[in-house]
């Protein structure tokens, strides 16, 4: 999938993750929407949590938080990706009291629970398996803590994990000597951590090119740290990475304070509102109704929204209790509840037709780079064009006696070209074809 850009209130929230150094370096493997589930849970750990709670996530969040576009089966990979964490465990090494070096198998959730339907929901409940709280909770020492975002536009989960394995050692970069930090793996140390099966890139170049040169690339591009690397060789043979770890000044995120997160100010309401959705509804979210909602219509619309789930008549808790709050609920003398909905906020309007200048743009060089990137693979393709051009319904268009490339600088050609490969390679333009369906549910 190919990255988006995440909408201006993503970029800027600030979400912690915090997890200790042994869960960092345990062995484990996940593909992209495992990762994506796993890193969303995450979020959602409280520092002053004592204990795990049951973990709602919703499919809207995710696209929100990753910057996805929903092409109509997000929700079925997500429910996927949960359901698939249920059988990963984790290997976590330890000393125990008598020096003895011992080594955990834990599950990493004990739980999920979603809807059969997504028609009828799309919340999915996750819980932390409970061997992890002692890596997730409570946290005094030897612990990594990063902000979320320098890993939301990752789509690797090699890059992820080599970012959190180097994010460690930031610590140590000395500004005032070589100004980086130095971490060395073998290989084999770091395929294991990797979760990199026996098998699995034995080929060392394979193994730079496809997983260390790709992180380096990705880290470079979206996360506050960068890399360089050197080789340690023995017999000829490469047995040895060596990371020069960097801070990446110009992906620098604007880290907040602990201290100063717990007291920052909020509504002074705020807690009459949160102590009663924050089983659906995270903090932020409620946060952001104080900024933009009178308490008033907070209260009636969550209350009502409330009533109505306990009484069984609402499906997707979540979606109705945002509907609500941006609702007017008025009781009538004869206590019939008259509803009337607000209309879309100009802020909410504006944020529409940014995404669909944004869709628009994007789509359009989305299309081209797959259409070149088909004619530079299929040297055949542009004969193939060519001959179809001239003996089609855009012959009188297409001049013999112009290059390929200058043809297509004729709008009738050069779209016809491109409807041509469209036609030709369809699996290729799935992402493309997603944008526009999208695109087309925002202009209606």
């Amino acid at each position: 999938m190919r990255k988006t850009k995440l909408s201006e209130n993503v970029a800027n929230q600030i979400k912690l993750i915090r997890k200790s150094n042994k869960l960092v370096e345990a062995r484990y493997k996940f593909d992209i929407w495992e990762m994506r589930v796993f890193v969303k849970m995450l979020t959602l750990i409280r520092p002053e949590d004592q204990d795990f709670a049951q973990y709602r996530i919703n499919s809207t969040e995710i696209i929100h938080d990753f910057g996805l576009y929903d092409n109509g089966s997000i929700y079925k990979s997500i429910k996927e990706g949960a359901e698939k964490l249920l059988t990963k465990q984790v290997e976590i090494e330890r000393i125990d009291e008598e020096g003895r070096k011992k080594r955990i198998k834990a599950n990493l959730i004990s739980s999920t629970e979603s809807f059969v339907d997504e028609n009828e929901g799309t919340d999915i409940i996750l819980k932390f398996d409970p061997e992890l709280r002692r890596h997730l909770l409570d946290l005094k020492e030897k612990y990594l803590t990063y902000d979320v975002r320098n890993i939301l536009k990752l789509t690797s989960v090699y890059s992820i994990r080599i970012y959190e394995l180097l994010k460690q050692y930031e610590g140590m970069i000395d500004e005032s000597k070589q100004g980086y930090a130095k971490r060395k793996f073998s290989i084999d140390e770091l395929k294991k951590v990797l979760g990199i099966e026996e098998g699995e890139y034995q080929l060392y170049g394979h193994f730079k090119n496809k997983i260390i040169l790709k992180a380096q690339k990705d880290l470079e591009s979206e996360t506050d740290i960068r890399f360089e690397i050197e080789e340690e060789k023995s017999s000829r043979k490469i047995v040895s990475i060596i990371f020069l770890i960097f801070r990446n000044n110009k992906n620098s995120k604007k880290e907040p304070r602990l201290k100063k997160q717990t007291v920052k100010a909020v509504h002074p309401k705020f807690n009459k509102i949160y102590s009663k959705v924050k089983e659906f509804i995270s903090a932020e979210i409620v946060e952001n109704w104080f900024n933009e909602i009178p308490f008033e219509q907070i209260e009636t619309g969550v209350n009502y929204a409330l009533s109505q789930h306990k009484q069984g008549k609402v499906n997707d808790i979540v979606k109705y209790l945002q509907k609500m709050v941006r609702t007017e609920i008025n009781q009538s003398a004869e206590n019939k509840t008259e509803i009337k909905t607000l209309p879309v906020i100009s802020s909410e309007n504006q944020e529409v037709t940014n995404e669909i200048a944004q869709l628009k743009l994007a789509s359009n060089l989305i299309f081209n780079e797959i259409c070149d990137d088909l004619l530079h693979k299929d040297k055949n393709l542009k004969n193939q064009i060519i001959i179809n051009l001239q003996s089609g319904l855009f012959a009188k268009f297409y001049n013999p006696n112009l290059s390929f490339e200058q043809n297509l600088k004729d709008p009738m050609v050069g779209g016809a070209m491109k409807g041509l490969i469209h036609q030709a390679f369809p699996h290729a333009f799935i992402e493309y074809d997603n944008m526009i369906k999208r695109l087309k549910q925002l202009e209606k």
